[in-house]
């Protein structure tokens, strides 16, 4: 809400993306405020909020112990948030516990003991919360090849960029801009690309 006031954020919505700690906070940040996200991208969080009746932050159920309205928000708005697309990603490798991959019996039963096994399990859940819910969803689920944890490797093996800001062809272009703002347009995806990858080096 600052950066719209600030008018930094000049739209209703906006995409997301995150990876690691980020996607922790993205995806959590789209099931409280569904209405302020076009789309959402997440690689490599270390654990998720399930779609299930697990006291929040593991699932959406108020904690007992603490008496707050985020989860009844993020239950009453599930149908919208399952309706954002998705993309969620996670390195082929991404298979190593760290300190910042929270664990325990509970947590590894529910999502997994590592990254990758809790990307599937989070993506699978929702799916089938979808399911339930009568929603369709467009939730694509990404494994990157040859790669950890590691956000440059997913980049520049893995193609995470390619996935969160597909670039298009003139042809592929949407909107009723003339052929040559088209073409335009996909020669300045061209040069952001090139810039991306002149940043990582």
């Amino acid at each position: 809400m600052s950066l719209r006031r600030n008018g930094i954020v000049r739209s209703e919505q906006i995409d997301l993306f995150g990876f690691s700690g980020g996607a922790q906070f993205a995806h959590r940040f789209a099931m409280l405020h569904p209405e302020r996200i076009a789309n959402l991208s997440i690689a490599s969080p270390g654990w998720y909020t399930f779609p299930d009746d697990a006291s929040y932050p593991y699932g959406l159920w108020p904690r007992p112990d603490f008496e707050d309205v985020w989860s009844y928000r993020m239950v009453n708005s599930l149908d919208q948030f399952l309706s954002i697309p998705m993309q969620v990603c996670v390195g082929e490798k991404d298979c190593k516990r760290d300190k910042n991959t929270r664990s325990g019996n509970a947590i590894d039963a529910q999502q997994g003991s590592h990254r990758l096994d809790r990307a599937r399990r989070w993506t699978s859940a929702l799916r089938a919360a979808a399911r339930q819910l009568s929603v369709d969803p467009d939730i694509k689920f990404h494994i990157l090849p040859n790669c950890g944890h590691d956000f440059e490797a997913c980049v520049r093996q893995g193609g995470l960029d390619r996935i969160v800001v597909p670039h298009p062809s003139p042809g592929q272009c949407r909107g009723g801009c003339s052929a040559t703002a088209r073409a335009a347009c996909f020669r300045s995806r061209q040069r952001s690309s090139t810039e991306l990858e002149e940043a990582i080096l």
